[in-house]
C-alpha cells in the first residue's frame, strides 16, 4: 500500500454485504488480547485496528485505544499466574499513549504556529506510525475523536487527562477550518505583505513597505484609520494609505481572494495564487506486528 504504514501478515478479506462485515469484526474483536486485572475482570491488554478499503476508493480506519493504568490500577499486576505479563503490557500501552499524546500536543502546537522545528516523532512507537496519517490531515482525512470518560471520583484524574488532549484535538480541527477559510492574499504573512507594498505601483510605495509588517489575515480585519495613521506616521500620506487598504482589499474580494504571492507589478496588473500546501505521503512501510 503507498503511502502508508502496512502491518506485516495480515490478510486482505473480502466483505460482500453488512453481514458479513459484523462477522468479521465479532471474530476480530474475539481474538483482541484481554485478561483480569484487579480493577477489571476483562481488561483490554491491546489496541484494536479495523481498517476498511471502500470499493470505489477510501478508506475507513476505526481504533479502540486499550486504556491508560495508574498505580491504582496497578494493584497486583506483579503478583500471581500472569502477574509479570500484566506490568509490562501496562508500560506497553501507557508508553504508546504517551507517544499518541505528545504526537496530539505538537501538532497542535504547529496548528498554532508554536511548532518551532516542526518534528513530531511518530516513529517512536507503532500506535503512532498506524495513526500518522490521521493525525496529520489533509485533502480528503477526515477524524473523529471519541472520548471515554468516567463519573466516579477515582477516575477524575484520568477523566480530566482524557479530556484535555479531546480538546487539544478539537482546537486543532477548529483552526484548521480557521485556515481553511482564508485564502489568497489573506494567507500572506508579514513579510510577503511588506513586500507586496514595495512593489506595486512600480515601487512607489517601496519607504512605506517596512512598516507593513503585518499579515494578510490582520490587514484584512484592520480599520481603515488605523491603516492611515500607521502610514502617515512612517511619512506617508493619507492617500497612498487609502490606495494600499483600497488596493489589498479589492484583490481579496477578486475570485475570493486568491491574490497570490507578491510580484512586481503596476497595481493593475492581477496578482497569482498561492501555492495550496499539499498532503506529502509517507512512503510505503512494511512494520512489524509485535501483537500489541
Amino acid at each position: 500500500s503507498h503511502g502508508s504504514e502496512v502491518v506485516c501478515g495480515l490478510p486482505v478479506l473480502g466483505v460482500p454485504n453488512p453481514g458479513a462485515l459484523t462477522s468479521l469484526v465479532t471474530r476480530a474483536a474475539g481474538l483482541r488480547s484481554t485478561a483480569a486485572t484487579a480493577r477489571n475482570g476483562h481488561s483490554s491488554r491491546s489496541h484494536a485496528f479495523c481498517e476498511l478499503t471502500i470499493r470505489g476508493g477510501g478508506k475507513l480506519v476505526m481504533v479502540d485505544l486499550a486504556g491508560s493504568e495508574g498505580r491504582g490500577d496497578a494493584w497486583g499486576h506483579g503478583e500471581g499466574e500472569g502477574g509479570e505479563e500484566r506490568l509490562k503490557e501496562m508500560k506497553e500501552i501507557n508508553g504508546s499513549l504517551g507517544d499518541l499524546k505528545e504526537c496530539i500536543r505538537l501538532n497542535l502546537m504547529k496548528a498554532r504556529g508554536e511548532g518551532g522545528t516542526g518534528h513530531v516523532p511518530y516513529r517512536r512507537s507503532l500506535l503512532t506510525r498506524l495513526l500518522r496519517r490521521g493525525m496529520e490531515g489533509g485533502p480528503g482525512v477526515k477524524s473523529l475523536f471519541i472520548a471515554c470518560v468516567g463519573p466516579l471520583r477515582g477516575s477524575l484524574a484520568m477523566t480530566e487527562n482524557t479530556i484535555r488532549y479531546a480538546s487539544f484535538m478539537v482546537e486543532r480541527s477548529n483552526l484548521e477550518k480557521e485556515k481553511e477559510g482564508f485564502k489568497g492574499v489573506e494567507t500572506w504573512s508579514g513579510k510577503k505583505v511588506s513586500k507586496w507594498v514595495g512593489m506595486v505601483e512600480g515601487g512607489k510605495y517601496k519607504k512605506l513597505a517596512e512598516y507593513m509588517v503585518v499579515s494578510g489575515k490582520q490587514l484584512k480585519n484592520m480599520w481603515r484609520g488605523d491603516v492611515i495613521k500607521r502610514l502617515v506616521a512612517a511619512g506617508g500620506s493619507d492617500a497612498d494609505a487609502e490606495w494600499i487598504y483600497d488596493k489589498f482589499h479589492e484583490i481579496a474580494k477578486k475570485k475570493g481572494g486568491k491574490g497570490g504571492a507578491p510580484k512586481k507589478t503596476t497595481g493593475e496588473k492581477k496578482v497569482g495564487g498561492p501555492k495550496k500546501d499539499l498532503y506529502t505521503p509517507m512512503g510505503g512501510e512494511c512494520v512489524e506486528n509485535s501483537g500489541k
